[in-house]
């Protein structure tokens, strides 16, 4: 399993892009301002994009990304998401107001783009690569991702708090190779993290603590640049039995 991130920041900068993981080259895990660090050359490559939610940091690049394929006439990109985000998209960015809707143009018959609605729990196959959508705890309809191939086992998060659920379905799915969790607000604005459906160092350390065996490793996104510095101060100052890193822009993972 490859994966490239090409966005993971909470904010936008010269150096930070939100969320967009590239999979074995051809899958796309959300679609923020990450999307951008994809070169015109790869966008034939993309097949399958798989939402976690509609907020404008994981989708914001989409439109453009779609755009830029009309000249292409290439096979429909399945846009995969739970059907409240689908159908956010269609209310309120493909809307003929916002963008145009992609998924009847060129034509109804051969348009740029597919709606593939999800449910959590199911599993779904993609050139051997099998793509769980699970439950994630946020202030719209969310959710995160179970990647498995050849014995590897990825979740990547999203956006997300947690509760008694979450963590019944994040042990349900252990062991894992690779965790990659959000983090966006410090500890001090916990009231605010919890408003916005996000966790905090003390909150993640929580959670972690509740699993009943730990990922081999984990890796951290969805940090906010502006308190950047003190959530890796707190992030250091816990214990963790897994192997804790940042995840960055432009890094490549294989498993």
């Amino acid at each position: 399993m490859k994966i490239e991130v090409l966005g993971c920041s909470g904010g936008i900068g010269p150096t930070h892009y939100t969320t967009c993981l590239r999979i074995n080259e051809s899958i796309l895990i959300d679609a923020g301002s990450g999307l951008s660090n994809l070169l015109p050359e790869q966008y034939t490559s993309i097949k399958n994009i798989f939402l976690t939610h509609s907020h404008l940091d994981h989708i914001c690049c989409l439109p453009m990304f779609l755009d830029g394929l009309l000249d292409y006439h290439t096979p429909p990109i399945q846009i995969h998401g739970l059907p409240e985000t689908l159908n956010s998209l269609k209310q309120h960015i493909f809307n003929w107001q916002i963008w145009p809707d992609f998924s009847v143009i060129p034509s109804q018959q051969k348009p740029l783009m597919r709606y593939q609605a999800l449910q959590l729990g199911d599993r779904y196959e993609i050139d051997n690569l099998f793509i769980t959508p699970v439950l994630a705890k946020h202030t719209v309809d969310a959710c995160g991702y179970l990647l498995e191939e050849k014995g590897k086992r990825v979740l990547f998060t999203g956006d997300t708090l947690y509760d008694q659920h979450y963590i019944d379905m994040l042990n349900s799915n252990l062991p894992l190779d690779l965790l990659i969790i959000e983090c966006a607000f410090p500890n001090s604005m916990d009231d605010i993290a919890t408003q916005a459906g996000h966790l905090t160092p003390k909150t993640l350390h929580q959670l972690i603590a509740q699993l009943s065996l730990p990922p081999k490793e984990v890796r951290i996104s969805h940090i906010k640049p502006s308190a950047s510095k003190i959530i890796l101060s707190e992030l250091k100052a816990q214990k963790h039995e897994s192997e804790f890193r940042i995840l960055e822009t432009h890094e490549k993972i294989s498993l």
